[in-house]
Formats: structure tokens, C-alpha cells, sequence
């Protein structure tokens, strides 16, 4: 009860001090329209009131507008890992996702990554955009999580079919058991930046509803095909439609 009377009385102080910044301006982002916004206070409210919205600013400035959301949200009392994924970054020019090994390059360069997976060094301030997270992933229950895996990986395939060009656009096979799917159906694992289907695998239904049950029964964790984030990007998909 106490939480909820703080809550309330911090929406009331927040509409009191300032008005939600509209802003004609969205960009779509695994399918949900995100406002975008220019301030870390208005990020940060938005996050409050379960709006989508994206903060755009130079690469250069990430530390500075990580630290200016982190003090906004301290200053709320709001756990800020539950407001956006600071990881989460995506090129404003060609809207594909930064890779994460690319952004720990960028603000770690002390630091020697190897391997095939270690990414190519930021050397130009580019402009990005920053999402907030519509809903916690923490306060959904993992049956429904699990239910709006079903559907966001559903809508992806329905987005990418139409992508393929006409030599393609035939029937193809599960990536996992080789079984034929028919042009239009399946599940697509993966995710959308922009308006790109960034595509891992190509399921059919046994298949995706097989690893859809080990995620019930064991969570993210534990069942070796999804992970927090792509719990994250089906449950904010759910909530923004």
C-alpha cells in the first residue's frame, strides 16, 4: 500500500512540475512505435507511464546521458536497470542494432576483446537511438512471457516473408527438424531494428512450441533457446500493440 501511495504521489509531482513532451516524431522499433524524446526526464517519465519512447543523441555523449538517467531515475526512486538497456543502441542512419561488443569496446577501450566475435571499434559520433522498456520483464508472469514469445516471433515471420524476393518466395524448411513451411507460416527467431528483420532461424510449429514449453518449465536460464533479451523484446512487443 505504502508503494503504491509513493507512486502515486510521485506521477502527481511529475505532472505538477512538467507536461510529457509530445513530440510528432516516432521511429518503429521491433514493431512498436516509439515517441522520441529529447530530454533524460522525459525518457524516464515516459518509462512511468508505459509509453514507448526512444532518446536520440551522439554516440559521443553515451556516458553523460547514461549517468543524467541514472540520476533522474535515483532521484525517483526507480530501479534504472528497469527503464531501458543501456546496451540497447541502434544507428539512427541505417537502423541496424550496435552490436553489444561494439558499445563495450567503445566505453571500455582498455580493454583487449579477440576472437572472430569482437566487433569493430566506434570511430565516428554517429547519431543513436535509446529505448525505454514498456514494462519490467520482472513483473510478468513467465506463462504470459512465454505466450508473447509465441506471438512476436509469429509476427516477425509474418514481416519477413514479404521481404524475400520472388526466387525466394517459395516454401521453405525448419532450420531445426528439415520439415516444409508453408510460404507465410512458421517462426521467425530473431528481431526487427527499424524496419530490417535481423533473422536467426526459420521454425516450424513443433519446434518453436518444443523450446516454448522448455521455457516454461525451466525460464530463460535454464532452457538453452531464449534469453532475457529476447524475453524483453516480445514482452514490450506486447505491451506496445
Amino acid at each position: 500500500m505504502k508503494k503504491i501511495i509513493r507512486l502515486t504521489m510521485i506521477l502527481i509531482c511529475i505532472t505538477s512540475s512538467f507536461a510529457f513532451t509530445q513530440s510528432d516524431r516516432t521511429i518503429n522499433f521491433d514493431g512498436i512505435n516509439y515517441q522520441i524524446v529529447t530530454s533524460e526526464r522525459d525518457f524516464v517519465n515516459a518509462f512511468l507511464y508505459q509509453r514507448p519512447a526512444a532518446i536520440i543523441y551522439r554516440i559521443n555523449d553515451y556516458m553523460q546521458i547514461g549517468r543524467e538517467i541514472m540520476s533522474e531515475a535515483e532521484r525517483l526512486n526507480i530501479d534504472v536497470t528497469q527503464v531501458y538497456d543501456p546496451t540497447t543502441l541502434v544507428r539512427a542512419d541505417n537502423m541496424q542494432l550496435i552490436p553489444r561488443i561494439e558499445i563495450i569496446r567503445f566505453i571500455m577501450p582498455e580493454f583487449t576483446i579477440i576472437g572472430p566475435d569482437s566487433g569493430n571499434p566506434i570511430t565516428s559520433n554517429f547519431d543513436v537511438y535509446m529505448f525505454n522498456k514498456v514494462r519490467p520483464v520482472s513483473n510478468i508472469p513467465r506463462h504470459q512471457s512465454a505466450d508473447n514469445l509465441l506471438v512476436y516471433f509469429r509476427y516477425l515471420a509474418r514481416q519477413w516473408w514479404p521481404t524475400l524476393n520472388a526466387q525466394q518466395q517459395n516454401n521453405r524448411v525448419c532450420d531445426s527438424c528439415s520439415i516444409g513451411i508453408s510460404y507465410g507460416e512458421g517462426y521467425i527467431y530473431g528481431y526487427i531494428a527499424g524496419n530490417v528483420i535481423r533473422t536467426w532461424r526459420l521454425w516450424c510449429d513443433n519446434c518453436m512450441n518444443e523450446r516454448i514449453q522448455s521455457y516454461r518449465e525451466h525460464g530463460h536460464e535454464e532452457n538453452g533457446f531464449f534469453d532475457s533479451e529476447d524475453v524483453r523484446r516480445a514482452n514490450d512487443y506486447a505491451a506496445g500493440r
